[in-house]
């Protein structure tokens, strides 16, 4: 996960997080406190929380980097012919 917390109670409700962000992670929820719809869309760009007035929304990058590198290196595998699963680099690994 790349966005490691929402405060609610922190929340302004204004709709900036969700407006902003360029994949559509974030969704309006109940009293539109902001929701992670799209978990695996999210790029850890951090445009939510750079423009969180109140400091509501905490991104973790470490987690997208990862899984970004665990994805290029199974496309690697892939043109070299190797079964990424071989490798400990199944579908789980993303």
């Amino acid at each position: 996960m790349t966005i490691k917390n929402i405060d609610a109670n922190a929340c302004l409700c204004c709709g900036i997080c969700w407006t902003i962000c360029p994949n559509d992670v974030l969704r309006p929820g109940e009293d539109d406190i902001p929701f992670i719809a799209y978990v695996e869309d999210c790029t850890a760009c951090k445009l939510c929380e750079d423009r969180c007035a109140v400091n509501a929304i905490q991104v973790q990058p470490g987690a997208a980097a990862k899984a970004n590198e665990a994805f290029a290196m199974r496309q690697y595998l892939i043109g070299l012919g190797i079964n990424p699963e071989s490798t400990g680099l199944g579908d789980d690994a993303l």
